[in-house]
């Protein structure tokens, strides 16, 4: 975990075709926390569900602030049309003050099953 940004929570959201119960298409959902290192950060999740053969970012939005621990929660959505099956593997970025800080589950990646 980095000490400026980190993973509070993910979840797979799975999408099914209507009036079925058939699995279609599925969604990650992260949440992260973020240190209130500058007024303007952006937050996002870099992810693959090829192991890293390509890759795709996605930003967060501000979501609320913790006065406890002076820090502020992003919500990051991927694309919402990921397979069944697929394993997707991610990071979570910030950028504030021209610094890049990574979340990389101490170089492992976050990894969801869909």
């Amino acid at each position: 975990m980095s000490p400026n940004v980190w993973r509070l929570s993910d979840e797979a959201l799975k999408y099914y075709r209507q009036d079925g119960s058939l699995y279609v298409s599925g969604q990650l959902k992260v949440l992260a926390a973020v240190r209130n290192l500058a007024p303007t950060r952006s937050v996002s999740i870099r992810y693959t569900t090829d192991n890293w053969a390509s890759c795709k970012d996605s930003s967060g939005v501000w979501c609320g602030h913790s006065d406890a621990d002076d820090t502020d929660h992003f919500l990051i959505h991927s694309e919402s049309t990921l397979p069944p099956g697929c394993v997707v593997s991610y990071a979570i970025c910030c950028m504030a003050n021209g610094v890049i800080y990574w979340d990389n589950n101490g170089g492992a990646n976050y990894s969801v099953q869909f």
